[in-house]
């Protein structure tokens, strides 16, 4: 049991950094929508950080740990479904455990087809960001 509340505490945690790179990342992005001169500081013709930069400094930090939250999300959910419900998943995908999740209602049907989405189109919907 330990380990699950240790595996949920970095969960949390996880996802209080996720919504401080967020609110970074719009932080950064409202400041650099005003400036002309393309840095974030515009009386400092010397500085290395153009808007571009912290930017992309700053979403790459936030996919990051998106894809670091997903990841301990699911490991919280595989050892939920081992300890609490004694089901131990055959194949330990990500895609698995979130229907397994579903089948003993930890998820509902809706959180878990969305969940499922997600992990589909993570693969994918960060490509054009690059």
């Amino acid at each position: 049991m330990e380990k699950l509340k240790l595996r949920c505490n970095a969960l949390c945690q996880a996802l209080k950094t996720l919504g401080d790179a967020i609110d970074l990342l719009g932080a950064v992005e409202r400041r650099c929508s005003g400036s002309s001169t393309g840095s974030i500081c515009p009386d400092d013709a010397h500085t290395p950080f153009s808007c571009e930069n912290l930017f992309r400094a700053s979403r790459d930090s936030t996919i990051q740990r998106f894809e670091y939250c997903t990841d301990l999300f699911w490991k919280y959910l595989k050892e939920y479904l081992e300890r609490i419900h004694k089901t131990v998943p055959e194949f330990r995908s990500l895609k698995y455990v979130i229907r397994a999740s579903s089948k003993v209602g930890v998820l509902s049907e809706k959180e878990s087809a969305v969940a499922v989405d997600m992990v589909e189109k993570k693969k994918y919907d960060f490509a054009y960001l690059s």
